[in-house]
Parts: structure tokens; sequence; C-alpha cells
């Protein structure tokens, strides 16, 4: 999910990274889930080039900890898909 940032002058974009409770019980299950997705982000955020900052959330929904190879890679796919949608604008 994502929107341009109100504060247009910023120079970065804001992330939100989300693993719900309800679906890990354990802290240490929710901060592994967040970790690889903010690792996949940082790898990855270079090929999200816009002209205005945006507000991202990634909220994760899977019911089990996915291997960090395919977190990344939905990671990319989000970015470009937001680049591409950017790009139409």
């Amino acid at each position: 999910m994502f929107a341009p940032h109100p504060d247009a002058k910023l120079s970065s974009h804001q992330v939100l990274i989300s693993a719900p409770v309800k679906n890990f019980k354990n802290a240490v299950d929710r901060n592994t889930i967040k970790r690889r997705i903010r690792e996949g982000y940082r790898q990855h955020k270079h090929t999200l080039t816009t002209s205005r900052p945006l507000c991202l959330a990634y909220i994760y929904i899977a019911k089990e900890i996915l291997p960090s190879k395919t977190i990344h890679q939905a990671i990319l796919t989000s970015l470009e898909r937001i680049r591409k949608h950017e790009k139409k604008d």
C-alpha cells in the first residue's frame, strides 16, 4: 500500500512494517519477519525513483514465516509496481 506523503519537502520515503500478533504470538517471530522486510526494502529501495516522497506500508499477511529470498522478491516486485504506477501519473 502506498500514498504520496503530505509533506512534499521530505527527501525520503516513510515506511511502515507490520506483522500481526494474531498470526504470530511470539515477539521473536514478528521481529524476524519485520527484520527480513526491512532488509529487503533496504537492498531494493534504489529501484524506486520518484519525484515526490511516498508513505509505504508493508503488512505481512502470510500464516507462516517465509524465507528471506521470497520476501525480498516480493518487496522488489512491489517497488517495481509502484515505480510503474508513478510513471503513469
